[in-house]
């Protein structure tokens, strides 16, 4: 590194001065015997010396402190001699400016120049010893003070070999000094106190490249930053310079630690600066890339790790939220309603009450035949609606099932807000649901169970229990859950067991009543009626087990049983020569929807007499004949006949003849018993009954006739066959055996 230019501070150069000028001061002292006049002296060494070590100032100021001190030794005489003192340093100077020598010059080309100028001065030094030979004559004591002369002489060689020897060695450690900064590493820099680039290393100028062209001895830092950011090597910078130019200076003036900078290709440096106490900044760059871009992908990473346990996270969320949601309604379903069961079984009080309302569809099968599933869940989505509007906010309202809802709330106790919603989804529910432009209607039969038990666990089970209750007592209700409730469905499922296992082990049997024309009281048929006979408590009526196995599913296998053992009968009187005209079997609407009995009756082909089905007139056949239709239409194309039981109990109307086209109608037992006054026109219905279905030549059986003057009365009005306990009970095979051998050897008997 070069430094041109005077490479000493002015107040190093006035020190220099003064050593210089005190050395000349001293020599002119110890040789003032000689006098005055030596126009060449080797006192001039110091001088010289200062001008070319210290610039102008330091020669100037060993010239003047030389030539006074000359001056007053040798008096007037020493003017010339002190004039030549301040040549000396002149030339000194001029000889450094012309050979550039300082004592930083780090190149062995320096040497050359170092012993040029040790050559020039010894030349002028030494004409001191030929120069002063004339003066001989003048000053006769000359050849006395010679000797002294030549050894001062001597001396001042001696002085600027010396000095000469102290600047080559200065010059060898200064180029120790700039090999070994330039050996390191980092990149490496001192600033003066005025921030003047003093010097620098090559891997500063690499790491600053964009900077470098601006990077000369002498150079003002600021002035090197701002030609950096003019030429993008400082990326913080970018969009507010002067912010940026502000803070890095006063970092630069008043450094804390460490600092990274971020440079053009990715690249990153930790600044490291450290203030002297003479004002320099001494400077590190420590190259951090590898570290950063190492940091940057463990951030990466880490950040990639967070955003994927984020994604893992939420995903989580999502799927337990997607577990916990019914897909169809966007309600909860049943694991999270028992997540928030236990929720509320914990936030439970002594002032609070757990209530769950069970929500079941009435008629929702109906919609789902007629319309689709499509229709079906238009209807599930408009309920779902229809719950969340009717429960309180804070309530949790979850689909259970299929057409089952479920509604769990805290509530205050007694507040009677969970009968308020009961009802209030009811009286919803009620109203007609419009989908393509037709009403769909159902209803909603709705079971409630309240506790202020933390550990119950059979909410859902208690609620069932009452929801069954509203649904045996006519559907569109709630009722409230209670302990005599619970034991009637103990009891219930106890008769459910039962009957299951009669079921299995063959204890369900047919019984026959026979059905005898109004005419002459002949054999028409018979009806096959279930019976079951439990080992312990005897027989059981039909209207106690029938309901039961409704209820629970049981009667289409009871029905099949029926029919099968019902016919093997009839075949079996047959082959012993009794013969049965018809074969009447009770059929529901729900094992008739499943054709169960028809199944069994195809396997049973030929059947040896006519076989007619006998379906409750208490469905709603006008709702529901879109779908009954096509299937009555298939069993009436088997060779089956429809007959409509319990005619005029349930939705008796034209429409219901009109549609379904019965093969014959049973009149219901209540209208026949009606009959048991002495005036008959009191019962006005069964007249109007009677003559519409002659009108619409609809053949008539009377069912329950129990007094002669009922089956007189009937007979009159146009029924044709009767079935009572006035004829015969329901008999089992044998006793009927007995029944139609007596009658066809005796006659019918009225009881």
């Amino acid at each position: 590194m070069r430094l041109s230019g005077p490479f000493l501070k002015p107040k190093d150069g006035l020190v220099l001065g003064l050593v210089f000028g005190s050395t000349c001061a001293v020599l002119v002292l110890s040789a003032h015997q000689t006098g005055a006049g030596s126009v060449v002296d080797a006192r001039a060494a110091p001088a010289i010396l200062s001008g070319i070590l210290g610039g102008p100032v330091a020669g100037l100021v060993a010239a003047l402190v030389g030539g006074l001190a000359r001056y007053y030794v040798g008096g007037p005489f020493a003017v010339g001699g002190s004039l030549s003192i301040g040549a000396y340093a002149l030339a000194g100077f001029f000889l450094g400016r012309l050979f550039k020598l300082n004592m930083l010059d780090d190149s062995l080309a320096a040497m050359p120049k170092v012993i040029l100028i040790a050559i020039i001065c010894t030349v002028l030094i030494t004409p001191a010893f030929f120069v002063d030979q004339p003066f001989d004559v003048a000053f006769p004591a000359f050849k006395t003070v010679f000797p002294i002369l030549v050894l001062q002489n001597i001396f001042g060689t001696a002085l600027l070999g010396g000095t000469l020897l102290l600047l080559f060695r200065s010059i060898q450690n200064r180029k120790r000094l700039l090999h070994a900064i330039e050996a390191l590493p980092e990149a490496f820099v001192i600033y003066d106190a005025d921030d003047r680039l003093v010097i620098c290393n090559k891997r500063y100028r690499e790491v600053y490249g964009n900077s470098a062209a601006s990077m000369q001895q002498g150079m003002k830092f600021e002035t090197i930053l701002r030609f950096g950011l003019a030429n993008g090597q400082y990326l913080d910078g970018i969009g507010r310079e002067e912010e940026w130019l502000a803070e890095r200076l006063e970092r630069h003036r008043n450094p804390t630690g460490p600092v990274e900078q971020s440079l053009p290709n990715n690249e990153f440096v930790q600044v490291h600066e450290v203030r002297t106490d003479d004002g320099e900044t001494v400077g590190f760059r420590t190259n951090i890339t590898l570290l950063k871009r190492q940091q940057q992908r463990l951030e990466h990473q880490a950040a990639s790790l967070r955003e994927k346990a984020e994604e893992l996270s939420l995903a989580k969320q999502q799927s337990d939220i997607a577990s916990r949601t019914d897909e169809l309604t966007g309600l909860g379903n049943r694991r999270g309603l028992n997540r928030k069961l236990v929720e509320f079984a914990d936030r439970l009080t002594p002032d609070k009450e757990l209530c769950v309302l069970l929500i079941d569809l009435d008629h929702f099968n109906a919609i789902n035949d007629l319309f689709g599933h499509v229709g079906g869940d238009h209807v599930l989505n408009n309920v779902a609606r229809i719950l969340e509007q009717s429960a309180p906010p804070d309530a949790y309202v979850a689909r259970s099932g299929s057409d089952e809802f479920i509604i769990a709330m805290l509530r205050e106790k007694d507040d009677g807000v969970a009968a308020q919603t009961a009802q209030a989804i009811i009286d919803a529910c009620d109203k007609p649901f419009v989908y393509e432009g037709k009403e769909l209607r159902y209803g909603a039969s709705i079971g409630i169970t309240i506790t202020q038990n933390p550990g119950c666990t059979s909410l859902i089970e208690n609620a069932d229990i009452a929801l069954r209750s509203a649904k045996r007592s006519g559907r569109r209700q709630y009722r409230l859950f209670s302990q005599e409730l619970r034991s009637e469905a103990e009891h219930k499922k106890w008769m459910v067991d039962e009957l299951s296992k009669a079921i299995a082990e063959g204890a369900i049997l047919p019984h026959f009543q026979p059905q005898v024309s109004s005419a002459n009281y002949g054999l028409v048929g018979v009806e096959a009626l279930a019976r079951w006979h439990h080992p312990t408590k005897g027989w059981i009526p039909p209207d106690v087990f029938i309901p039961l196995a409704e209820e629970f599913g049981l009667l289409a296998r009871i029905e099949r049983i029926i029919a099968r053992d019902s016919i093997m009968m009839v075949q079996r009187l047959k082959a012993d020569g009794i013969d049965i005209p018809k074969l009447s079997i009770n059929v529901s609407v729900r094992a008739f929807e499943t054709t169960a009995a028809l199944g069994t009756l195809e396997e049973l082909k030929p059947w040896p007499c006519r076989i007619a089905f006998e379906l409750l007139e208490t469905v709603d056949y006008t709702y529901d004949y879109k779908q009954l239709g096509p299937l009555i239409q298939k069993i009436r194309a088997g060779g089956v006949e429809i007959e409509l039981d319990d005619f005029g109990s349930g939705h008796a109307s034209l429409t219901t003849l009109l549609n379904l086209r019965p093969d014959r109608i049973k009149l219901d037992r209540m209208l026949v018993a009606s009959l048991d006054s002495h005036d008959i026109g009191v019962n006005p219905l069964v007249r109007s009954i009677t003559e519409m279905c002659l009108r619409l030549k609809i053949p008539m059986t009377a069912e329950g006739v129990e007094k002669e003057n009922q089956a007189l009365a009937l007979a009159a009005l146009g029924c044709d066959a009767f079935q009572g306990f006035i004829f015969a009970p329901a008999l089992p095979e044998q006793d009927l055996r007995d029944w139609i051998t007596n009658m066809k050897t005796n006659g019918l008997s009225i009881r």
